[in-house]
């Protein structure tokens, strides 16, 4: 016999529904499932829903009653080596720029789940590492997504969701090539 506490977290990616977390949850428990993700925006975009305090009361309130993982993937978009035609943090201005303002919209998906890490369910920010070109060098290529992911960890400040990084479909272990 299962008890309660012994139940399958069975989960699947949903739509965040009416720009709502509370909603989002509740169509979640309607269906029985402990786990979910959703993208907390488009998932090809940069702009990212903003839950407000009253959402964010009422479904912390409801994880408690049920309680659920929470996980958002960022869009798909999202590259921590770059872009195609240049490496992150290799000097090339338009490329940085465009780096950084990933790294913003991170950190803001970050800190819109951070509450809802608790004793009542795990939550996370799921990112698909991205590619580089076959002509950079894989440990280059990894040393850029680790500078990347660095920048992010130092420029955090207070409680934040996890980060977990997510291999692109097809590819395996590897980082993915263009």
């Amino acid at each position: 016999m299962v008890t309660l506490y012994e139940r399958p977290n069975m989960g699947s990616t949903i739509h965040f529904i009416n720009s709502s977390m509370t909603d989002t949850l509740r169509f979640a428990t309607d269906y029985g499932l402990y786990s979910l993700q959703f993208f907390l925006g488009g998932n090809m975009g940069f702009k990212r829903a903003k839950l407000s305090d009253k959402d964010v009361d009422t479904a912390l309130k409801l994880q408690e009653r049920f309680p659920i993982n929470i996980y958002s993937h960022m869009p798909y978009c999202y590259n921590l080596c770059g872009s195609i035609k240049s490496l992150a943090w290799t000097g090339d201005n338009e490329q940085d720029v465009k780096s950084r303002r990933m790294i913003e919209a991170m950190k803001g998906e970050l800190a819109t789940l951070a509450p809802f890490q608790n004793k009542y369910g795990n939550c996370g920010c799921v990112v698909h590492i991205g590619s580089a070109n076959k002509s950079i060098k894989r440990n280059i290529a990894i040393e850029t997504v680790s500078e990347t992911i660095n920048k992010i960890n130092k420029e955090m400040k207070g409680d934040r969701a996890p980060l977990l990084l997510e291999n692109c479909a097809g590819k395996g272990i590897n980082l993915g090539e263009i």
